[in-house]
């Protein structure tokens, strides 16, 4: 009988904030909540979060068949691990996706992690930005 492991590689999207680390742990659970992911386990003093695992879904996840993306791997199980710290005057959020999986080359599309960076983004949004020709401002 074959059993999944935890698959090794693990790959980090990853963002800048303007904004104090405690802020964004603040408004973590909501986003999760909102995205429908609950909070296995929180190691506050190291600024990790991880949520509990999830089946894979037809876009979160794919394996690479011919050259191309397969994105309909059956099987598999995903868990979002968040990293948040200081990086100089910024907060940065790294958010992967550990795979579990009989799949070893079972990767990541990035599609929830971008979901988890973009909430952040828009909740940490504070007014509404001035948009011109010349591009967008946000303050």
């Amino acid at each position: 009988m074959a059993e999944a492991k935890v698959l090794p590689r693990v790959q980090y999207l990853a963002q800048n904030f303007d904004a104090a680390v405690a802020d964004i742990t603040k408004i973590l659970p909501d986003i999760l909540q909102k995205r429908k992911y609950a909070v296995a386990e929180e190691k506050k003093t190291e600024g990790v979060l991880l949520t509990t695992w999830k089946p894979t879904t037809s876009d979160s996840h794919y394996i690479r068949i011919f050259g191309r993306k397969d994105l309909s791997p059956n099987g598999g199980y995903y868990q979002l691990e968040i990293h948040t710290f200081t990086e100089g005057d910024y907060t940065r959020v790294r958010v992967a996706s550990r795979m579990k999986s009989l799949a070893i080359n079972l990767r990541s599309s990035g599609i929830e992690e971008r979901r988890i960076l973009e909430d952040i983004s828009d909740v940490l949004r504070k007014q509404e930005p001035t948009i011109t020709n010349l591009g967008i401002e946000n303050d």
